[in-house]
């Protein structure tokens, strides 16, 4: 079974909300790797190719007022397992 875009979103959004992170947390939005237009993740060991597996989560963080490094959260398409939770190595 497929997990939808809407699903991944639920997802990752009950995941941030559990963490102990700050106030006001939650996600921007959830894209496919080929959706990304801008610097891609990159992410050891994981190519485009492979990341076309995954939904690409990207961790809003209200205090993160520096040029930085997006977080994000990798969900499987496939089960909706959650298989990276860190940094996208997007900055610059």
């Amino acid at each position: 079974m497929a997990i939808s875009r809407s699903e991944a979103f639920d997802i990752a959004n009950k995941y941030v909300k559990t963490c102990p992170l700050e106030e006001g947390v939650g996600i921007s939005e959830i894209l496919s790797i080929e959706e990304i237009v801008w610097r891609r993740p990159c992410i050891y060991n994981y190519s485009d190719e492979k990341m076309k597996n995954y939904w690409i989560a990207y961790v809003n963080i209200p205090s993160k007022e520096m040029i930085s490094s997006s977080t994000i959260l990798l969900i499987s398409k496939e089960t909706g397992e959650i298989i990276y939770v860190g940094s996208a190595n997007d900055e610059g």
